[in-house]
């Protein structure tokens, strides 16, 4: 597992990354990065894969020190955890597969939310939909 520190409110925090991405419908984790940078790498103007990886963990890092992002953690009924992470001046939208005993995170996507492609009148009504309980950074690593 690989960590990454991170500083929020003065207090020194780990944020670990169990994989280097869900397996989600592939046939594995590194066909399905693949997959979410052939959809949304142009988004971040990612120049491969690795690259996609990097700015989708790099994400979650950058966003728990921003005061402009949103949280949400969300368990479905097979009991797996989701963080769902919201950049509102950015328009930066991406969820994580949360582990919550090992207290470390598995990307799962990251995008630009489109009001034409999802059908919302805008990306917070968009994130608004999204199921999850609103909670601050340091609840989800604590």
């Amino acid at each position: 597992m690989r960590t990454q520190n991170v500083v929020s409110d003065s207090k020194k925090a780990e944020i670990a990354f169990e994989s280097i991405w869900t397996k989600g419908n592939e046939t594995s984790s590194a066909k399905n990065a693949l997959t979410h940078f052939n959809n949304h790498g142009k988004d971040f103007e990612s120049k491969n894969a690795v690259d996609y990886v990097k700015q989708t963990k790099e994400f979650l890092v950058d966003s728990s020190k921003k005061s402009n992002v949103e949280f949400k953690m969300y368990t479905n009924k097979n009991k797996e955890t989701t963080v769902r992470v919201f950049d509102k001046v950015n328009d930066t939208f991406a969820s994580y597969k949360f582990n919550n005993t090992l207290k470390s995170f598995t990307p799962k996507t990251m995008f630009k939310p489109n009001p034409l492609e999802h059908g919302f009148k805008s990306n917070l009504d968009y994130w608004n939909y999204k199921p999850g309980e609103i909670v601050k950074f340091q609840k989800i690593i604590k």
